[in-house]
């Protein structure tokens, strides 16, 4: 089965992976890398300054998001990219 990577677990991130898990219907395997277990939505983030939600509220758990559109999650720090030989170095975390 051929796979595709998806560096980042943020809006962009995170929705690239949905969109291609549907687009492509098993034919791939989608893995996401994120260096957290969540999604934090940044465009309400002003209601963590001024104290109406917390952090808790704003986030979403990636393992959550991953078994709900069927693409893998892994929490690792992406190290160095090497384009040309197709490789990505990470950091996994315990």
């Amino acid at each position: 089965m051929k796979r595709i990577l998806v560096l980042g677990g943020g809006m962009g991130g995170v929705e690239a992976a949905i969109a291609l898990t549907q687009k492509l219907k098993g034919d791939y395997q989608i893995d996401l890398i994120s260096n957290r277990d969540f999604l934090y939505i940044y465009p309400a983030s002003i209601w963590l300054t001024v104290g109406k939600r917390t952090l808790e509220d704003l986030s979403v758990p990636l393992p959550q998001l991953a078994e709900i559109h069927g693409f893998n999650f892994l929490q690792e720090e992406v190290k160095e990219v090497r384009a040309k030989d197709q490789l990505v170095l990470t950091l996994t975390y315990p």
